[in-house]
């Protein structure tokens, strides 16, 4: 026997749902879901009892779309860093005018004004059509130095 978490969102596909179970196998931790909650949609089991803030950090209560992560990530220091980082490798900065935010761009365009940090780089990654590719081996943020 082992431990797992079985990530599910209930029916309405509105809260996300993170259920200890200790089974065989991934298989069986999700059958025990199965049997336990039948109406909600499973998304994933993991080995071990990963732990909420811990271990595993949900977007929200339930399914966050992924650019609301950046153009809500005002008062979250760690979002706002790797945003204005992305930005920053591309020549864009951000700048504060009277309590307002703004970014510049590589050639010295500048945005409006915006009521916060948050704002301002999000409308810099939409506006300008700045996506992020990836890495070469297919994973994402920043690579791990070889040991």
């Amino acid at each position: 026997m082992a431990e797992f978490t079985v990530i599910s969102l209930d029916d309405g596909c509105t809260t996300t749902i993170i259920d200890h179970v200790t089974a065989e196998n991934h298989d069986a931790a999700m059958a025990w879901i199965g049997l336990a909650r039948p109406s909600v949609e499973v998304v994933a089991c993991i080995r071990g009892h990963l732990k909420d803030g811990e271990d595993i950090s949900c977007a929200g209560d339930g399914p966050v779309l992924a650019g609301g992560i950046i153009e809500w990530a005002e008062g979250n220091t760690s979002q706002t860093n790797v945003i204005a980082a992305f930005i920053g490798e591309r020549g864009f900065t951000t700048k504060q005018e009277d309590g307002m935010f703004a970014w510049v761009g590589p050639n010295g365009e500048e945005s409006p004004l915006f009521d916060t940090m948050g704002e301002a780089l999000d409308n810099c990654v939409t506006f300008n059509f700045l996506e992020y590719a990836g890495n070469p081996d297919g994973s994402y943020g920043r690579m791990l130095e070889a040991k």
